[in-house]
């Protein structure tokens, strides 16, 4: 696989968009497919430099004696909703016969720390940035792929995610990138055949600053190693490492496994999102039968009758069942903290079972997913649970 060669990537398209471009992986890659090419639209948050990045692109290839045309996007992933992300690339990309999308663009703690340190702000980016981003990104350019039947989407993962089974101190960051590698996944096989190759393509230690690697080894590549080797997998298949020694690093790793450490239980059960019969959850009827709970829903009335439904059901067993709304999809991550925090002050809590969810109310391509839905199942499933169990 390291010998095959590389696919044409013009056949994709003349156009493509890198996010995440100004650093590390995303720059390196944004040289590459101009070496190919390719045209490209730079996105970014910092407007100096992706202009700085677009100046040196521009150097490196007149200097070859080649043209590339170069458009650059500032788009703030952490400040913007996930509608005005896609607006924003809907608006920069029209026209443009785009083939080749790399979501690079990414957020990770900037030193090891347990998932109750993780201070709100950086909670809230690191999920906007790895997960809302690429989502939304990709919304606003596969109906430009769709129209042509062809394209590229290349989203780049983690080892963290893939490779090891558990990344303990970087838990929200390893979270987002098995999202990515999943959303990757469902994608792929949705659109293979209409013609767009969809892959997400995982790193181990690169040396950018996000890994804090100053210099390259054996094991660790430079970007501008990883992104030749990034460069000959797009298009083949839809996970994989393409840096052959991260890829040897992984034949040894994958040997090992981890066990979970089970939790330990004390005298009360928050369950969150408890709105079905009592009779389909024995673990409810368990807890019923000496822990006292706090139900958590957006419901008021499905709240108050779910809490007479378990009284009834334990006869003489006294309980105490407090009930707590809260509105998901509405409220931010600190305001659903919040909210509970105060919900459950002064509670022995032992027990939390983060259950509340969103599906699609029937199967549809990911093109045909509504902004409303998108962004109800994003915020209920991904964005706003991590606040709930801080406490």
């Amino acid at each position: 696989m390291f010998l095959r060669p590389p696919k044409n990537l013009r056949d994709y398209g003349s156009w493509a968009v890198v996010t995440g471009s100004t650093d590390g992986i995303g720059k390196a890659l944004a040289f590459e497919l101009a070496e190919k090419g390719l045209n490209l639209v730079l996105v970014g948050r910092n407007p100096s430099k992706l202009e700085a990045t677009s100046n040196e692109i521009h150097e490196t290839m007149i200097s070859d004696e080649r043209e590339v045309e170069i458009r650059t996007l500032v788009v703030d992933m952490e400040k913007s909703s996930g509608e005005e992300i896609a607006r924003a690339v809907e608006e920069g990309i029209e026209g443009l016969d785009v083939g080749v999308l790399v979501n690079n663009a990414g957020v990770a703690y900037p030193y090891a720390r347990f998932f109750h340190e993780v201070d709100v702000e950086l909670m809230e980016s690191v999920l906007k940035v790895n997960v809302d981003g690429p989502t939304w990104v990709t919304k606003a350019v596969i109906p430009v792929m769709l129209k042509k039947k062809k394209g590229a989407i290349v989203n780049i993962g983690s080892g963290s995610s893939v490779i090891v089974p558990s990344y303990p101190l970087y838990a929200i960051y390893a979270a987002t990138k098995a999202y990515l590698a999943m959303f990757s996944r469902s994608i792929y096989m949705e659109y293979k055949e209409k013609g767009i190759d969809v892959q997400c393509q995982i790193p181990l230690f690169v040396a950018t600053k996000m890994t804090k690697f100053k210099r390259s080894t054996f094991f660790i590549p430079s970007p501008k190693m990883y992104s030749k080797a990034s460069i000959r997998w797009i298009g083949y298949e839809h996970l994989c490492l393409p840096y052959w020694t991260h890829s040897l690093q992984w034949s040894l790793l994958v040997f090992t496994r981890d066990n979970g450490v089970s939790g330990l239980y004390s005298k009360s059960i928050d369950y969150s999102g408890f709105y079905f019969s009592l009779q389909t959850n024995p673990l409810l009827l368990q807890a019923a039968k000496g822990l006292n709970l706090v139900l958590v829903g957006r419901n008021p009335s499905k709240l108050d009758s779910t809490s007479n439904e378990i009284h009834q059901s334990c006869n003489n067993n006294h309980i105490d069942i407090g009930t707590l709304a809260i509105d998901l999809e509405k409220l931010s991550g600190e305001e659903i903290a919040k909210a509970v925090e105060e919900g459950i002050a002064g509670l022995d809590i032992g027990i939390l079972i983060n259950n509340a969810g969103i599906l699609y109310p029937y199967a549809r391509f990911f093109h045909e997913v509504d902004s409303a839905l998108m962004e109800s199942v994003l915020r209920v499933n991904i964005m706003e649970q991590p606040g709930l169990p801080r406490q």
